[in-house]
């Protein structure tokens, strides 16, 4: 859907959500979702721990397919 809007309007800013590629997304909720999982369940920290590891990952990785 994402990609859809930037071609509908390419002069609209979307943000970096909107240029990073699907694959950088899935793996971003991946990480912030098992925090929260390991949060509940054993260690609290691990969703602090995932929010910086899930920034990690949208820093450092191409924000272009």
């Amino acid at each position: 859907m994402s990609l859809n809007l930037r071609k509908l309007n390419p002069e609209a800013n979307f943000g970096l959500l909107y240029a990073t590629p699907t694959v950088i997304v899935a793996l971003d909720l991946l990480l912030k979702l098992v925090g929260l999982l390991i949060s509940v369940t054993i260690f609290p920290a691990a969703m602090v721990l995932s929010i910086l590891l899930a920034s990690l990952l949208l820093i450092f990785f191409p924000k272009s397919a």
